[in-house]
């Protein structure tokens, strides 16, 4: 597993906001039946950086708020997110310069350095992919 990456391909905010997803079941005949759908599955993310963990914590703001979008917030409870500090940026980042180099809050583990916790975390990618 690398975690010294620079930038992700697809960020983590497809997990928690899938492209499709089915809301609702519904029948008409013989009689009326209407339920909800829920697609919640346990999943760990790991090696999220702190830009991205700003993101999903502005998602949470959002869809927690004023109409409280409850398939978001299931989902967002069986996601454990292990996040990382990125040991190499790109002469082009400027995520610094936006405030978005750390993070206080949104993620359930970040390790200090990431070879000291990769003994920990193999057991739970292997338990979480199962």
């Amino acid at each position: 597993m690398v975690l010294d990456y620079d930038v992700t391909l697809l960020p983590p905010k497809k997990y928690f906001l899938p492209q499709k997803e089915k809301l609702i079941r519904f029948r008409t005949f013989p009689d009326t039946k209407i339920e909800e759908v829920w697609n919640t599955k346990p999943l760990t993310i790991i090696g999220v950086h702190p830009y991205d963990l700003k993101a999903i914590n502005q998602l949470d703001h959002l869809l927690e708020s004023m109409h409280p979008d409850t398939h978001y917030l299931k989902r967002q409870l069986a996601i454990t997110i292990i996040g990382v500090t990125p040991k190499q940026t790109s002469k082009w980042a400027f995520w610094a310069f936006m405030d978005s180099d750390h993070v206080k809050k949104g993620f359930d583990l970040w390790p200090r350095r990431q070879n000291q916790f990769m003994p920990l975390l193999m057991p739970l990618i292997f338990f979480t992919v199962a």
